[in-house]
């Protein structure tokens, strides 16, 4: 190989390697519709090319009008910016089935009409919006909706939730009106609102696909709980909720398909036999209760998973479980 010909393969080697450094694929399939560009002008180079955009942590301050160039786009990915308004244009981005606006600073959103058609994902966890998204005035088909750390207080009646609307996370947002979500997600299989005000159960709000709930750090009413209203429920996350005059067991024994239940932080001072009737629980979360024995029952559910450090257990209660759950994932103050 002459001088020249090792200068030149060195120089088509820089040039392939650039270009790679403006894409990363999304698995392990190298082909075009796996490719994610992480460049905008060199995504321009080849519009039709491009499914997938990964813009993050660039320092956007406006959304980017170039990506109205990319006819076949599927996923745009927007997060960890400084973009304060979302306004999409009509008639466009109708493949696309995932957009992520995260860690901005979005105060306002808004599709226009016939955009987003398609969408399946649409993640504006951590913004400043005030207005739930709107997304029942269109025919969208919306799967997952994250809104967790934004200033959301009203949630609009009758255009709140596409049919199509699985997982709704609503984490850390002011609401007072949570009547809707229970009257109109029936759809809905995971819904969280940790922080939220979450003051009690309406009477009517059964929804029967759900198997997820997350009501921990809320001032809730455990009493308006009726089991009745979920009966495919699996997960149930109740920490720092004062259950101390109550005894949650009442109503979670009915619960038959329960498998994961965190009472963190609840004072508990006492667990009823009636936990016995909870065949399928799996694992248990108990920490920093007020808990000094457990029922016989406790000992007979085949639980993997025991979290009950910063309890005032008894020596020989901290004994039994040990005995009892050797094959287990026990989370147990040392001695």
């Amino acid at each position: 190989m002459t001088v020249f010909q090792f200068l030149s393969f060195l120089f088509f080697l820089s040039l392939n390697c650039t270009a790679q450094s403006q894409y990363y694929y999304n698995g392990l399939d190298q082909t075009l519709e796996f490719r994610v560009y992480t460049n905008l002008h060199f995504a321009t180079r080849e519009p039709e090319l491009v499914y997938h955009i990964d813009l993050r942590n660039q320092s956007l301050t406006a959304f980017p009008e170039q990506l109205y160039k990319f006819p076949n786009l599927r996923s745009i990915i927007l997060s960890d910016n400084n973009l304060q308004k979302i306004e999409i244009k009509p008639n466009t981005f109708q493949n696309v089935v995932m957009l992520d606006l995260a860690n901005n600073k979005i105060n306002k959103f808004s599709i226009g009409k016939n955009s987003l058609t398609f969408i399946k994902k649409l993640n504006l966890d951590n913004n400043q919006l005030i207005l739930f998204p709107q997304l029942g005035n269109f025919n969208f088909i919306v799967e997952e909706l994250y809104l967790r750390y934004n200033f959301i207080a009203h949630i609009p009646e009758g255009e709140l939730f596409p049919s199509t609307l699985k997982f709704l996370y609503l984490d850390k947002n002011p609401i007072k009106n949570h009547n809707v979500i229970f009257r109109e997600g029936k759809q809905l299989e995971t819904l969280t609102l940790y922080h939220t005000g979450f003051k009690s159960f309406p009477e009517k709000g059964r929804l029967n696909k759900l198997t997820k709930l997350y009501l921990s750090d809320n001032p809730l009413d455990w009493s308006s709980f009726n089991p009745a209203h979920f009966p495919k429920l699996m997960h149930l996350d109740l920490s720092y909720i004062d259950l101390q005059s109550k005894d949650p067991f009442t109503q979670l024994n009915l619960l038959k398909n329960l498998r994961s239940i965190s009472l963190e932080g609840a004072s508990i001072k006492m667990i009823q036999p009636t936990i016995g009737n909870l065949k399928k629980l799996r694992e248990i979360t108990l920490l920093g209760n007020e808990i000094n024995v457990l029922p016989d029952e406790f000992y007979g559910l085949k639980l993997k998973l025991i979290n009950i450090q910063r309890n005032p257990l008894s020596s020989d209660t901290e004994r039994r479980l040990r005995e009892t759950f050797k094959k287990s994932n026990l989370s147990i103050d040392e001695l």
